[in-house]
């Protein structure tokens, strides 16, 4: 009879059946269905193993990103703050005019729902510098075009956190510099529109 077991891959009756030994006779009995479970299994596990190494991957391409995008933000803040004021006593805002361009260009690439509460204020307030600088070379379209979107972009973090001091502030300069622009333009009706803003948004920043 154990023979006959043997011969079937089946357990004998004459050895004690330990848990490989029976293990290997149930593999030598279901070969095939094996074979394919254990397929079944390396593919998901291998499948597992890219899929981690893609997410490492994309995570590790997202921080490089972020940096790089941060490096370009500092950049660009200190070319139309700190080093503003030296251009402008060398009457070479020209610079930084071609900057602004490039700039917008930048800032318009990037999707500002996917930007945190701290990038957009800094955009906020390179784009007010920019404003001032068109401001300030008496090309008053620009300045409005520039300034207003240092507005959006301070309101996009006022949506989300009303009381942001950082963002409140650049929107009282933004409506500020806005009712200056306009003032120099010559259209009355909107110089006191924004002036007024600029009031309101101050007397909302003392309470905050």
């Amino acid at each position: 009879e154990d023979l006959a077991r043997h011969l079937s891959d089946e357990p004998v009756l004459a050895r004690p059946a330990g848990r490989a030994y029976l293990v290997g006779k149930f593999i030598a009995r279901h070969r095939v269905a094996v074979t394919a479970a254990s397929a079944v299994a390396l593919a998901l596990v291998a499948g597992t193993v890219v899929s981690l190494r893609q997410a490492r991957e994309a995570r590790l391409a997202e921080q490089r990103t972020r940096a790089a995008q941060q490096r370009s933000d500092e950049l660009l803040d200190f070319m139309t703050g700190g080093l503003r004021d030296s251009l402008a006593k060398e009457q070479s805002l020209g610079v930084l005019e071609k900057v602004g361009e490039k700039a917008r260009g930048y800032f318009d690439s990037l999707e500002s729902d996917q930007l945190s509460d701290s990038t957009l204020v800094r955009h906020a307030r390179i784009l007010r510098q920019l404003g001032e600088v068109y401001l300030k070379s008496g090309k008053y379209p620009d300045a409005v075009r520039i300034l207003e979107d240092s507005l959006g972009r301070s309101e996009a973090v006022l949506r989300r956190r009303p009381d942001d001091p950082a963002a409140l502030f650049e929107l009282g300069q933004a409506e500020g510099f806005l009712g200056q622009t306009y003032r120099r333009a010559g259209n009355r009706k909107l110089t006191l529109e924004w002036l007024e803003r600029y009031r309101r948004t101050e007397i909302g920043r003392a309470h905050v």
